[in-house]
């Protein structure tokens, strides 16, 4: 169970992540305000390929989509 609280507040930080990118934050600025390394937010910015992705609300969960 403790996984799963664990993978639900990562997908929380990495949202608010993304927010604050389209935002017009910094990588750094961003990292810090989520509480996440910079190597981390680099690492989910390289795996969008450096695009922003949105968040699509369905039923109250969040997910990303490629736009």
């Amino acid at each position: 169970m403790l996984y799963v609280w664990l993978k639900y507040e990562l997908v929380e930080k990495q949202a608010r992540f993304w927010v604050l990118i389209t935002q017009g934050s910094t990588l750094t600025a961003a990292c810090d305000a989520v509480g996440v390394n910079r190597r981390t937010g680099r690492r989910w910015r390289q795996a969008t390929g450096g695009r922003i992705p949105f968040l699509a609300h369905e039923g109250g969960h969040r997910s990303f989509v490629m736009a």
